[in-house]
């Protein structure tokens, strides 16, 4: 990528890990949906553009989540050692949290035939039934062995890739050309993480508009799932309410 190279140092790094993160979110729709789809079903263009846009959103609200802290001197890896070993260890705990929200995600649907969601840490009233659970339903081990395996090997790109880009000298350039840049990039993230171009930003519920259930499965994105249904998990019915519309319904 010619146009890339020509980037300061801080961008490419930010968009090397995004572009990271974001293929193995969508390897991981492509293994969701054809190993839950019936063979009858065809591919879906339109559940995978709409995936690839929720994922696109996360990670946008990921890149800016190290972008903007890597603008200062002092947690800029090109700049300070120290801030380097700082994101050596950051970013591959966030690579970390995505592995297990995925296998979580591949799981629960598999037992409940739903995605991800908060209503998961209603488990967490119960910790020993639910680890015992887990234990005779899932092959933790082998979970365990990706989990460390995904992380080492991401951990050793990451370092790799990080180190290549301190090595190559900082491109000659005035400053206003990189503030300039920085600006326009950080307003790229800021609009990628909305999601969509309107009022509103690019929501959970905008996959059912695709009136297929596992269409809409298959776009969603467990982070997106999960954090949205945060605020909706301990919901419950309104018994006054209950009273009051019984006869009505029974009827």
């Amino acid at each position: 990528m010619p146009y890339l190279s020509k980037l300061p140092r801080l961008v490419r790094w930010v968009v090397g890990v995004m572009f990271f993160f974001l293929v193995v979110m969508m390897a991981y729709r492509f293994v969701f949906f054809y190993h839950f789809r019936t063979e009858a079903r065809p591919f879906s263009g339109t559940a995978f553009w709409l995936g690839f846009r929720y994922d696109l959103k996360f990670m946008a609200m990921m890149g800016l989540g190290i972008f903007i802290p890597s603008v200062f001197p002092f947690l800029n890896p090109f700049n300070s050692k120290l801030a380097s070993r700082f994101w050596k260890i950051m970013v591959p705990v966030a690579f970390l949290v995505l592995l297990v929200f995925l296998i979580a995600d591949f799981y629960h649907y598999d037992y409940l035939h739903q995605k991800l969601n908060a209503t998961v840490l209603n488990f967490l009233a119960d910790a020993g039934i639910s680890f015992s659970m887990m234990q005779e339903s899932y092959p933790l081990g082998w979970i365990l062995l990706v989990l460390v395996a995904g992380l080492f090997l991401f951990s050793w790109w990451h370092n790799r890739y990080l180190s290549l880009l301190r090595n190559n000298p900082a491109l000659p350039g005035k400053k206003k050309r990189r503030v300039i840049i920085f600006l326009v990039f950080g307003l790229l993230l800021g609009i990628s993480s909305f999601g969509k171009l309107g009022q509103f930003p690019l929501r959970w519920s905008d996959a059912f508009l695709l009136q297929d259930d596992f269409k809409s499965n298959t776009a969603l994105n467990p982070l997106q799932t999960f954090f949205s249904s945060l605020k909706v998990r301990s919901n419950s019915y309104n018994l006054a309410q209950v009273k009051k519309y019984y006869p009505l319904i029974s009827q």
